[in-house]
């Protein structure tokens, strides 16, 4: 495989993802004006800055909020009504303070539903693309994800200026939001796409248990047993579904939900027939309604898969906190760096645009690592590469330093786009595979937080040199826990 080969191309444009990838650019449009309109808005109301600043964490707060509700439903329903839903949620929360005006109330129910609608969307279109990609291309898929967001979040405030030139009533401003979050609903409802399985398909692969079951239901993956196939949209391959290993004999992954299973032996056989397997949609082959998972799902289940799953949630729970972690410190100790030697306001914002326009155009780099070398090597050079420029940060005083410090910053976090969101997806046939993603998005919150909190008193108590040199030791240890501690799953 080539660095860059056609197949990792055509997996990013393709129809299959082209819907996904242009609303996930333009919810990002979205989100990256959120903030700043609620900072606009605030100051015309006369607030502080410490109201605004409670009005800005309850973004925060619903995002994070947003994670497990929205995985546990993620399980349970079709991923593209649930960004479809996600996508309008967040333009209609935009209604209120278009038509009342902006009030305290009209401003805080913004606040309440951008912030959960944007978690929701982007938990669903993560599970989404994970269950639907080809996994030799899948880092440079997440890495596009991740990079159009970037670039997203710089053409949002363009966007915004636009609007404040020409109108100057705030109310106007949140038609950025609004617009780019219909035209994502429009990009998702109206797409000619649609993952579905056959009607009366065989379901031997989610009762697999013997070795010839297992062989049998490879053949199944393969697209037929018994001369029945599965078929999908012109153009695109035969779905190659997982096959269950030994233990593994109570769920069905429809790429849509994952649902359990009765596991009474009448209907264990491989190539039963009579069930229907597919996504939940307007298309009435693709209704899911599967024996055995009427009644819902009891809370002791969901308990048993996390405890399951413990061991790979915690240490990779940990590597990406840390990641994280050194990933936000790097904005604020690049501030910090730029205020010890006097900058103006004009020369930190050039600094920190040159240092976050270097991963914002060569996040293909992460993709490019992620597909081509193993997971092991892949989870090094960001986190290692992020603790040696935070160890050189404060080795010079001078303004030429601290402007090849934030260009070595963006090229370093370049290699890591999309690392995270690749490293969950390896895991995406996991018994309730949305829960799982449901709880390392909420670990991943936690980095954000964690690290804010952990500056925050370090600075008060020690110098900036030493705080520098903390994070730089503490990404030299994200890089051995990467590399001993993180699980390795099965390709």
């Amino acid at each position: 495989m080539g660095c860059l080969s056609f197949g990792s191309i055509s997996e990013v444009v393709g129809w299959s993802f082209f819907d996904i990838q242009l609303a996930n650019a333009l919810i990002g449009i979205g989100t990256s004006v959120a903030v700043p309109i609620v900072t606009m808005v605030g100051r015309e109301i006369g607030y502080e800055q410490g109201k605004i600043a409670s009005y800005v964490s309850l973004i925060n707060a619903f995002h994070v909020i947003a994670d497990i509700p929205s995985s546990l439903v993620a399980d349970c329903v079709d991923l593209r009504r649930l960004m479809s839903f996600s996508v309008f949620a967040q333009a209609a929360g935009c209604m209120p303070v278009v038509l009342l005006g902006c009030t305290s109330t009209s401003l805080a129910a913004f606040c309440v539903i951008n912030g959960f609608s944007t978690g929701a969307f982007f938990l669903a279109r993560h599970i989404y693309v994970a269950r639907r990609l080809n996994p030799d291309h899948c880092g440079m898929v997440m890495a596009f994800l991740s990079g159009l967001l970037r670039l997203a979040h710089m053409l949002g405030p363009i966007f915004l200026g636009v609007i404040a030139s020409l109108w100057g009533d705030t109310r106007y401003f949140f038609f950025v939001p609004m617009g780019a979050s219909l035209l994502a609903w429009c990009c998702i409802q109206f797409s000619p796409y649609c993952l579905r399985v056959g009607r009366n398909a065989p379901q031997g692969r989610a009762h697999a248990t013997t070795a010839t079951q297992l062989e049998e239901a490879k053949k199944l993956d393969e697209g037929s047993v018994g001369g029945e196939t599965v078929p999908i949209l012109p153009g695109d391959s035969l779905i190659k579904g997982p096959v269950l290993e030994e233990g593994l004999t109570r769920r069905v992954v429809s790429y849509g939900a994952v649902n359990t299973l009765n596991t009474d032996n009448a209907r264990s056989n491989v190539g039963s027939v009579g069930s229907e397997v597919g996504i939940a949609c307007s298309h009435e082959c693709c209704s899911l309604q599967i024996e055995g998972s009427k009644g819902g799902t009891a809370p002791a289940t969901y308990c048993s898969v996390i405890m399951d799953q413990w061991n790979v949630i915690w240490r990779l729970g940990i590597y990406v906190i840390l990641f994280v972690a050194l990933r936000a410190n790097r904005k604020l100790l690049l501030t910090f760096a730029a205020m010890r030697m006097g900058f103006t306001d004009v020369q930190l914002s050039f600094l920190l645009s040159l240092s976050f326009s270097f991963d914002a155009f060569l996040f293909p780099l992460g993709g490019i690592l992620l597909d081509n070398c193993s997971r092991r090597f892949a989870r090094l050079p960001a986190v290692l590469g992020l603790g040696i420029a935070f160890l050189l940060l404060p080795l010079q005083h001078s303004g030429q330093w601290l402007y090849v410090m934030a260009a070595v910053f963006g090229v370093v976090d370049a290699l890591g786009c999309g690392l995270i969101m690749t490293l969950v997806a390896d895991y995406r046939h996991q018994y309730f595979g949305g829960l799982f993603f449901g709880i390392m998005r909420t670990v991943q919150d936690m980095g954000h937080v964690i690290s804010s909190a952990a500056v925050s008193l370090m600075i008060h108590r020690f110098d900036f040199a030493i705080c520098s040199n903390f994070w730089g030791v503490l990404g030299i240890f994200a890089a051995v826990w990467g590399w001993y501690g993180v699980p390795n799953p099965t390709r």
